[in-house]
């Protein structure tokens, strides 16, 4: 697996690329990084170009020089597609990463072939506003004696209780990472209108939830949003499904595409 940079008119976007053939397009939750695919991407590559994007603010790529909406977090996806001199892809989203394929797919439909959303999270603005007035990891206060790590921790495994102590780790100390910058993407997906978008999505749409996600009660209503769409379970799968069932997830993905 190779990774790069793409220049852009905001910054730096950083991506993972390994595989050859059609493209996939693989978008990550907030507020960790492509390295979320990692342990999927080499499962797919085989077939086809896997590639995995840093959203800006995100990971290694630069910070935005304002705060972005879910708009902004597409727009600046498809200026590196464009960078990379890629034109119609497929995309794999999770989580935050779904709504930002979401809006890629309804305002740029000539660029995606298929779409895969997992646990796209289609909350009413109340259930955001609830949601979004829970303290995040980044918002614990930092303590001299290193206290507040463990709470952060105890955090993370409150979200993933299914989940054995070293796939947990794995994005939890990605999440750190967050503290460092000045945004935080969940207030982008709060602020983002996503069902009028789920009726433009033109192209064939998979939705996928981890039967342990907490979004996967939303999968048979999310479905009849959105046109051409079917649905698969990713059994084990919960907010990490990426790091906890890589294989079951790259099975699915796999089965989708070859259709």
């Amino acid at each position: 697996m190779k990774g790069g940079y793409v220049d852009i008119p905001e910054g730096q976007i950083h991506y993972r690329t390994e595989g050859a053939g059609p493209c996939i397009v693989f978008l990550h939750q907030s507020p960790l990084s492509s390295e979320e695919y990692a342990d999927l991407m080499p499962l797919v590559s085989h077939e086809y170009h896997a590639l995995a994007i840093d959203s800006m603010g995100h990971g290694n790529s630069s910070d935005p020089p304002e705060e972005f909406d879910i708009e902004d977090f597409a727009r600046t996806t498809v200026a590196a597609l464009d960078a990379l001199g890629l034109g119609k892809v497929s995309l794999v989203g999770h989580h935050t990463g779904a709504l930002i394929a979401v809006e890629i797919a309804a305002v740029y439909p000539q660029r995606v072939d298929k779409l895969i959303l997992s646990g796209c999270p289609v909350y009413s603005p109340e259930e955001w506003r609830a949601f979004l007035s829970q303290p995040m990891t980044r918002d614990i206060p930092m303590t001299e004696d290193g206290s507040f790590l463990v709470t952060a921790w105890q955090k993370y495994r409150g979200l993933t209780p299914h989940s054995n102590l070293h796939t947990c780790f794995k994005p939890f100390i990605i999440a750190l990472k967050s503290r460092t910058r000045p945004y935080d993407a969940h207030f982008a997906a709060g602020r983002y209108m996503v069902k009028p978008k789920l009726g433009m999505i033109a192209a064939p749409t998979l939705l996928v939830s981890g039967d342990k996600d907490m979004f996967f009660n939303q999968l048979d209503s999310t479905k009849r949003l959105i046109p051409n769409c079917s649905t698969a379970v990713v059994k084990g799968g919960g907010l990490f499904l990426n790091f906890e069932v890589p294989g079951e997830f790259a099975r699915v993905i796999l089965e989708f595409m070859k259709r």
